[in-house]
C-alpha cells in the first residue's frame, strides 16, 4: 500500500463496524491487517484485542496485548491492567487453567 497509515485507519474502522454487526472473524482479519500496516499504532492493536475478546478467544486477545506492548511500549500500564481484567474474567467463566499469557503480565 502506498499509504499504510491511511489503509490502517480504514481497516480499523471496518473492524469496529464488523464487531458492531457481530462479524467477529472479519473483524479479526481487518484488525490483523491494520496491525501489519501500522504496527506502532495503538488503535490497531486495541481493535485486534477487541475482535478476539468478542469472539471469545481470551488467549489470542492477551497475545495481541503482548504484541501491542512490544510495538508501542507506552501501552504497558494500560495493557497490564486490561490483561489482569481479562485473566480474572476468564477464571470467573470457569476456565480450568489460565491462558499462559496471564503469567507475562
Amino acid at each position: 500500500s502506498e499509504f499504510p497509515a491511511v489503509e490502517a485507519t480504514i481497516r480499523i474502522g471496518r473492524a469496529e463496524a464488523q464487531l458492531a454487526k457481530g462479524e467477529h472473524a472479519a473483524a479479526v482479519t481487518d484488525a490483523k491487517a491494520a496491525c501489519a500496516l501500522d504496527p506502532e499504532r495503538a488503535q490497531a492493536w486495541w481493535a485486534l484485542r477487541d475482535a478476539f475478546v468478542a469472539s471469545g478467544d481470551v488467549s489470542a486477545a492477551l497475545e495481541a496485548l503482548v504484541s501491542a506492548v512490544e510495538h508501542v511500549p507506552s501501552l504497558r500500564n494500560l495493557a497490564q491492567a486490561d490483561a489482569a481484567a481479562l485473566c480474572m474474567l476468564d477464571q470467573e467463566k470457569g476456565s480450568s487453567e489460565l491462558p499462559p499469557q496471564c503469567a507475562v503480565f
